[in-house]
């Protein structure tokens, strides 16, 4: 009888082509460009004025600390541009899933968004002492803005990895019901 079923047209059937949508189009590198150069415009920056290798000018303290705030509110708008339902950016913030890499880059953002404006603004308003205590922890929170999208891709490529790469076992004529990825086993189990 099980001889017959694999025999027939009823048998499940493998497929290699199953089609999926491309996960990344051109917002994701632009996000990481414009990530890159806020906090790497910081760090310099920040790092050159707390070791003496930079002069505390005007170039250095303002500007540098308004070009990182300007490209990392680009990245912002990148990343709820490019998420499926951008008005749901306020759920990452008011219920985040403290597990998603997402959820935390957010926050991540945020707070060195927060930590290079109030830099910037105590060097354009004259309270050089609220931007000097805002330098180390502003480089801490630039690298980790800097280095979650490694956190968050590295888990990404793998994921579609094994998505695409998964052969999947299609029973005609249940429309798909009793789809199982090779994965998690070859074993159909019969329909209740």
């Amino acid at each position: 009888m099980a001889g017959a079923l694999v025999r027939s047209s009823a048998a499940p059937r493998e497929t290699y082509n199953v089609p999926h949508r491309i996960p990344w189009h051109w917002k994701v590198p632009a996000y990481l460009v414009t990530k890159s150069i806020g906090a790497g415009m910081f760090i310099i920056a920040a790092i050159g004025i707390a070791l003496g290798l930079l002069p505390i000018t005007p170039l250095f303290t303002t500007a540098a600390s308004l070009i990182s705030l300007l490209f990392i509110g680009l990245t912002t708008g990148l990343l709820v541009w490019d998420l499926d339902r951008p008005e749901r950016f306020w759920t990452i913030l008011i219920r985040p899933q403290w597990r998603s890499w997402l959820a935390r880059g957010a926050f991540i953002l945020i707070g060195f968004s927060a930590a290079s404006g109030l830099f910037f603004l105590g060097h354009l308003l004259g309270y050089p002492g609220l931007a000097s205590l805002l330098i180390w922890p502003g480089v801490i929170l630039a690298t980790l803005s800097a280095v979650y999208t490694a956190l968050l891709s590295g888990r990404g490529p793998r994921l579609v990895a094994e998505h695409t790469a998964a052969r999947t076992f299609v029973c005609p004529g249940h429309h798909g019901r009793c789809g199982r990825t090779a994965h998690r086993g070859p074993v159909l189990r019969p329909h209740t």
